[in-house]
């Protein structure tokens, strides 16, 4: 290292902060560039066959949804049997996601020559099971069509199906990308051959015929056009109830290739300035109800005691207004103990509908479903009306059971938890969050994250946002026992952490799990397990900001594939790389106020307040070099907001739920720093950074932070 590099090194580390400014300001004309980068559209559009399923039950919602959504990208659904969309239509989509069966595509020229264009405009294409229809069956001018498309891909179809197993093998396997979650039978079930076209194709899973000399074929591949997953080499399904299913093949790494988003940040909901997302909601189902824990108190008494009141964590806890109400089934006492509930500081108040329906839909036949009736609580002389079961169980709750200041934000469905479009533009329009749904569970017996649910269900232009885990009415049989399966839920808060962290921690639950001891118990050992996480606790309203700004975030990238530039990224504050070999330049980045590094990957944190940013990514360098290195936030389980590095000072304010922690990088190791400000309150006025330059700020609380640089 030259003279002048060690100079460089031990200004930054030692931390002339003025001249280090000054290369800031430098810098600055860099960002400039921002006006040439170049959109990264995000939608998907997935298209599926709605003669056999509808778009939230279809293979790509149920089994891929959750993956493109943890890489960041937007799925939009269409029925193949409707008219394709066009290319204005098409203008925000960076790619086309197929699952058919080998006959759902009745017009294969059509087709074809829609998905041509699209392709001719740079689409990536990813099919999974056929194409969807029998190329062998159809006349030249669409064979020669099909070949296209597979040459798009990076192959060439040459038929010679057979499905007689003892003929076929394995004949290469990329341990990257298959035998993920399951491995694949010792003996392939069926084959036709797909010969690649050029080397530069990945060829992750190949199989040969013992009866034929050169049969190798290509049956999972992803290339430069996108990716194949051929006939049933995608997941496992169990053949009898409940139907599990497995990846065969590694979905993250597969759609991650396929689709070209390797070196992209992905928008993140789960993590806000490097801690896990937490939060917890209530259903109102069993407020009133028969406890065995308490003498003389219903379910919800015993919630308030047991949980509320005793754990510093926020709580969206809604009820069920025609239970409460004096003027439907309700009385005066339940009020009074709802509004207790309401006014507790860590509680958020929120809607769980007017009579709890179980079919939101008044024409769903639910001859085949396990709820007999439509509502939950018989209300007489009531009918289902939207208008009462939305709008007028959030104005209830605000005008009688919330206290001022704290109006009812969140509607959380109820029932089979699948709402109509015209439900939730109600919401909308009320400005209610709409949130339930989803199930998830990834646990020793469902394991697989075909088990995690999305982050949303859209519906005719409308989100349905989904619950991140499942609730305690799943983990008891549906509430048949036992009463302490709920604590089985860490189980998946845990798997859906690591490797990944796909979704937030959400303890969900319903207030009928203060009926016993058991059920109570389970409720306390999940509080006490997610409090001793590295978490930023917030309430639900605060999550779903997160989710619906996470819709709207835009990317653009630059020439240099180091820089990029974050549009209207509103309260999803938080980017991710999964590629772990670079880090931000401090210097050079605009409205970044810090970053960290984990298993999961690198998290890089959005200055609250703006709506544009720019992250310009550097080579990580050794534990040496402080080189774009300024002091930044590592970590906080709170918003940093108003965050401001001057000459010798460090200025941010803090809101958070609770006694928070702030850790910050970037500063001299074993150095003494001075530290004031109204979140400060208590604590002594100078901290020593440890031997990585890391100074860990614990029990802040809301205010300000100044830190003394010199």
């Amino acid at each position: 290292m030259s003279a002048s590099s060690n100079w460089i090194r031990s200004f930054f580390i030692h931390g002339t902060i003025g001249l280090l400014l000054t290369a800031f300001v430098v810098a600055q004309p860099a960002t400039a560039a921002a006006s040439d980068a170049i959109l990264f559209p995000r939608t998907i559009l997935a298209l599926y066959d709605g003669k056999r399923e509808a778009a939230d039950t279809s293979r790509i919602f149920r089994n891929c949804q959750t993956v493109l959504n943890y890489l960041g990208m937007v799925v939009r659904y269409h029925d193949i049997n409707q008219p394709l969309p066009t290319h204005a239509q098409m203008a925000d989509c960076h790619g086309i996601v197929t699952w058919f069966a080998s006959d759902s595509v009745y017009d294969p020229e059509s087709y074809l020559r829609w998905l041509a264009g699209h392709l001719a405009q740079d689409k990536k294409l990813v099919t999974i099971g056929s194409i969807g229809f029998d190329v062998t069956r159809q006349p030249q001018k669409i064979r020669n069509q099909a070949q296209a498309l597979y040459a798009h891909l990076g192959l060439k179809y040459m038929g010679n199906f057979t499905a007689r197993r003892q003929q076929l093998r394995y004949a290469a396997r990329d341990s990257a990308m298959v035998d993920f979650e399951r491995r694949y039978p010792p003996l392939p079930w069926n084959y036709e051959r797909f010969v690649p076209l050029d080397a530069s194709l990945s060829v992750h899973l190949s199989l040969t015929r013992t009866d034929q000399s050169e049969s190798q074929s290509a049956v999972v591949v992803t290339g430069a056009g996108g990716g194949m997953i051929w006939g049933d080499y995608a997941l496992w399904q169990e053949a009898v109830p409940p139907y599990r299913r497995q990846w065969y093949v590694n979905p993250f790494a597969f759609f991650s290739k396929a689709l070209g988003l390797g070196a992209l940040p992905r928008p993140d909901v789960t993590t806000l300035n490097g801690r896990r997302i937490a939060f917890s909601h209530i259903d109102g189902d069993g407020f009133a109800g028969f406890t065995e824990v308490q003498p003389k108190a219903v379910c919800a008494r015993v919630i308030q005691d047991r949980i509320l009141t005793r754990y510093p964590f926020p709580v969206t806890v809604s009820v069920i207004v025609g239970e409460i109400d004096p003027s439907a089934r309700g009385n005066a006492q339940r009020e009074k103990l709802a509004r207790e509930i309401m006014a507790l500081p860590n509680v958020e108040p929120a809607s769980h509908a007017y009579s709890h329906p179980f079919y939101w839909d008044p024409d769903y036949d639910n001859s085949h479903d396990r709820y007999a009736s439509q509502y939950g609580i018989s209300i007489p002389g009531y009918e289902f009306d939207a208008a009462m079961e939305i709008d007028y169980s959030v104005r209830y709750i605000t005008e009688h059971l919330a206290p001022p200041g704290r109006p009812c934000r969140v509607f959380l469905w109820s029932g089979n938890c699948e709402p109509m479009a015209s439900d939730i533009e109600r919401c909308d329009n009320l400005g209610v969050f709409n949130m339930n749904g989803g199930d998830t569970v990834f646990d020793g017996i469902n394991d697989s994250y075909t088990g995690v649910a999305p982050l949303y269900r859209l519906i005719d232009g409308r989100y349905q946002f989904y619950s991140c885990q499942a609730n305690e009415n799943i983990l008891t049989n549906l509430w048949t026992g036992p009463y302490f399966g709920f604590r089985e839920i860490i189980t998946t808060m845990d798997r859906t952490e690591r490797p990944r962290r796909i979704v937030p921690i959400d303890i969900y639950y319903h207030f009928y799990s203060g009926q016993y001891e058991a059920s109570v118990s389970a409720l306390e050992t999940v509080y006490e397990w997610v409090l001793a996480q590295p978490i930023a606790p917030m309430f639900t309203s605060r999550y779903l900001r997160i989710a619906k700004s996470w819709l709207d975030c835009r990317i653009l990238r630059d020439g240099s594939g180091r820089g990029f530039v974050i549009e209207n990224y509103g309260d999803c504050l938080t980017m991710r790389f999964d590629d772990p070999s670079r880090v931000p330049d401090l210097v050079r980045c605009k409205h970044v106020i810090g970053y960290l590094q984990s298993e999961q990957g690198l998290y890089v944190h959005l200055a609250p307040g703006h709506q544009r940013a720019r992250i310009v990514l550097r080579e990580k360098a050794d534990s040496s070099d402080g080189i774009g290195l300024l002091p930044h936030i590592r970590q906080a389980s709170g918003w940093v907001r108003n965050y401001s590095l001057r000459a010798d000072r460090l200025f941010f304010d803090y809101e958070g739920f609770g006694s928070g922690m702030v850790q910050l990088a970037g500063l001299a190791p074993g150095r003494t720093y001075e530290l004031k400000g109204t979140a400060m309150d208590g604590q002594g006025d100078h901290l020593i950074a440890n031997a990585r330059g890391e100074l860990t700020l614990q029990d802040v609380g809301r205010g300000t932070v100044e830190i003394g640089l010199r």
